[in-house]
């Protein structure tokens, strides 16, 4: 364990404070220096999102060292447990001092006990912008993921105890082949009342709930890791040990089905998001080798575009400029849908709409660097703004406006 785990072990980053509380970025990195003891000493902070994650080994979030500020080398001393004495104790104190306010300012607790847990809680914020939801009051075992739009769960993650999984899963085997199990031995009561055997900590694992295809679930409930679904119906709904022994890969393409066959968006999804008397904001990308959306913009304030969603005259569309911008360079609303058609660079017939510019934005702005932590999935294909993209939107013109 270093000393950095000590305060981030069960935390992450809130990215969107890392650079007002003075984090710079460097390429996928956000780092943060700052000197102390006067002068003598200089902390370097480094905060990054794991790209991948290693079976068996925790995901690491901080990085940080200690710089002598005259020598201009790393203070060894501070990680070295046979280094005592009052000096190398200040250094320690004054370094986790530091971390600490980091730590209160620029992160929040995990939601869940387990790395694997935490790890689907993240993948499923980045790809769908759900945060984990306590819909149980005074049961924080339970989280919830639920679609913001249509209110349906399509996964549910809560602590249990593996022997109590195990044995209602071997009661299940069993009633379907016609028999029965011997009952469970009582536990021996007690002062207090009967013993009951759930109740181990050390016996407890996080389980996920998602829903699948009805087909799945008897092949599924037989491999290593799955179990008949834990209170609730078996017909549809799985349950996953979130204990390593499924990967994450295939973890994520579970929920990715159980999101869609437990939302069951209708076709006209753009109108379950509408709120009436006001416009649907959408993110639009432009791909530069297809087409010179920034030519087209110098030259008029009003272009064809290509109509791939439910778009409604007065939408608000955010023009995503592609590489080497990979930035949200406009502001347009729509003033015609349904404007015709046009054969695009594949060959294919698509339908048009007129847009206009309101607001043209410089790339460095609203960089993807920046988007990507926004729950809108990639920088491909028309989608809805999502609410932290929203609030992104709004913080930094709110801060270009004031520049």
């Amino acid at each position: 364990m270093s000393i950095e785990s000590d305060f981030f072990r069960r935390m992450e980053p809130k990215f969107d404070s890392l650079e007002p509380y003075g984090f710079v970025r460097a390429g996928e990195a956000y780092v943060y220096q700052t000197e102390f003891q006067e002068g003598a000493f200089r902390a370097e902070v480094t905060v990054r999102e794991p790209t991948e994650h290693v079976d068996g080994e925790p995901d690491v979030f901080v990085t940080g060292r200690v710089m002598d500020t005259d020598l201009q080398e790393e203070y060894m001393p501070l990680r070295s447990p046979t280094a005592i004495g009052a000096f190398v104790g200040q250094v320690r104190e004054n370094y986790a001092a530091i971390l600490g306010d980091i730590a209160e300012q620029c992160f929040r607790p995990l939601p869940f006990l387990y790395d694997q847990s935490n790890r689907i809680a993240r993948r499923v914020r980045k790809a769908y912008g759900d945060d984990v939801e306590r819909t149980f009051r005074n049961n924080d075992d339970v989280g919830v993921f639920r679609d913001l739009p249509t209110k349906k769960w399509y996964g549910i993650v809560m602590t249990v105890s593996k022997a109590r999984l195990e044995r209602l899963s071997e009661e299940k085997f069993a009633k379907d082949r016609g028999e029965k199990l011997p009952p469970e031995p009582k536990g021996k009561r007690t002062k207090e009342g009967p013993k009951d055997y759930d109740a181990r900590p050390e016996d407890e694992i996080e389980i996920l709930n998602v829903k699948l295809d009805p087909v799945k679930i008897p092949l599924l409930e037989k491999a290593d890791g799955f179990y008949p679904c834990y209170h609730m119906n078996r017909n549809h709904w799985i349950t996953v040990a979130l204990d390593g022994r499924v990967s994450d890969d295939y973890i994520m393409e579970l929920i990715q089905e159980s999101h869609a066959l437990s939302i069951r968006k209708p076709k006209t999804g753009a109108a379950a998001r509408r709120v009436p008397g006001e416009p649907l904001e959408w993110f639009v990308p432009a791909n530069p080798k297809y087409y010179d959306v920034e030519a087209a913009f110098s030259e008029q304030e009003e272009i064809f575009w290509h109509q791939g969603g439910k778009f409604e005259v007065g939408d608000i569309a955010y023009m995503y400029v592609g590489a080497p911008r990979s930035s949200i360079m406009y502001k347009c609303v729509v003033t015609g849908v349904d404007c015709g058609s046009y054969t695009n660079h594949n060959g294919k017939q698509r339908t048009m709409m007129l847009i206009k510019k309101l607001e043209e934005y410089p790339p460095d702005l609203l960089p993807w660097s920046e988007i990507k932590h926004t729950g809108l999935g990639t920088a491909q294909g028309i989608k809805y703004i999502t609410p932290k993209l929203r609030e992104l939107i709004v913080r930094k013109l709110e801060e270009w406006e004031s520049s």
